[in-house]
């Protein structure tokens, strides 16, 4: 009887041994920005846009999911995560967007940037889903400067909201594409309404 109990005791901390050191398979979600605006055709110019990519707030340059359950502060998903950073992403579907408008000869990036007339510079405020409100809501916030040469032609914040049908990373996923499809919308609205006049 001894012998069983000591043996059975062996048998338990050998298990508690091994499942301690056992590797743990956690799989992680990868989530994508690619929702494009249908968006109007403008008259062409005689122009070339430059997209430079979108810097990003420190809290929002990682591939990390945000969120905030209280004012001032942001946390991150465990199991879910940007297949990509949010600025690439976001520069990808902002070019892809403008071109769409028609307004330009070219839309062209970095490093091919040749002598462009017109230069599109973004910054990424904010992405994170927003549980401090009722419904909980997808918040995007950026900053888009549009210049001409060396001038500044114009300036502007603009902020998309979008409510979150669940509480989980992947109603989050939805809704921040939601929200920012239509600020991508109003972000080349913006672009085609300032770069009326091709710079001299």
């Amino acid at each position: 009887m001894k012998m069983r109990r000591a043996l059975g005791v062996i048998g338990l901390t050998v298990g508690l041994h091994a499942c301690s050191f056992a590797p743990v398979n956690v799989e992680i979600q990868r989530a994508t920005l690619s929702k494009i605006p249908e968006v109007p055709a403008a008259q062409t110019l005689d122009a070339t846009l430059l997209v430079a990519i979108p810097e990003a707030a420190n809290a929002y340059d990682t591939t990390q999911l945000a969120y905030s359950t209280a004012p001032y502060q942001v946390a991150y998903y465990a199991r879910t995560e940007w297949a990509d950073t949010p600025a690439n992403m976001l520069h990808v579907l902002l070019v892809r967007t403008l071109e769409r408008t028609h307004r330009f000869r070219a839309v062209v990036t970095p490093p091919d940037t040749g002598r462009p007339e017109y230069a599109l510079h973004t910054q990424l405020l904010e992405l994170r889903d927003d549980f401090t409100t009722e419904p909980a809501q997808a918040v995007v916030a950026m900053r888009v400067e549009l210049g001409a040469g060396t001038h500044t032609v114009a300036a502007r914040e603009f902020v998309e909201r979008e409510p979150l049908r669940e509480k989980n990373p992947a109603a989050g996923v939805a809704a921040a594409n939601e929200a920012i499809s239509r600020l991508l919308a109003e972000v080349a609205r913006f672009v085609v309404e300032h770069s009326g006049v091709t710079p001299r």
